[in-house]
This record gives C-alpha cells, structure tokens and sequence, in this order.
C-alpha cells in the first residue's frame, strides 16, 4: 500500500496495520508510564486517533544504527 493510501488520522487498528504491530500494543503503550509507543490523541467522545506523520517519524527513531 502506497503512504498516500493511508490516511492522515488513523484509528488504533489502522494505525496497527500501518506500523505492522498489533492494535492491543498500541492500546497497552498508550498507559505506559515510559512512554514507549507512539504519541495519540483524544477526540471528544473517547475515539483515540494517531497521526501519521507522528507514526512515521516514530517507526524512524526507532531505526538502529548500523
């Protein structure tokens, strides 16, 4: 799927599709105390959504050196 393809604002099972991890990790990093998932947001009416340019400069500080 090309990143146009995607749309800006994902919800948490489109966000899992997008970063290939599973949408209850996401549900469980957005709780952790350390912060270790992506950043999300709140909408009025309790719906979490997640950005993609947010995902994507994320999955790219998580790149290890070589």
């Amino acid at each position: 799927m090309n990143e146009r393809d995607w749309p800006r604002w994902m919800d948490t099972k489109t966000a899992a599709a997008y970063t290939s991890f599973e949408a209850g990790t996401l549900e469980n990093w957005r709780y952790l105390k350390d912060k270790k998932g992506p950043e999300w947001i709140r909408l009025p009416g309790g719906d979490i959504r997640y950005d993609r340019l947010v995902l994507d400069a994320w999955m790219e500080s998580m790149r290890a050196a070589s």
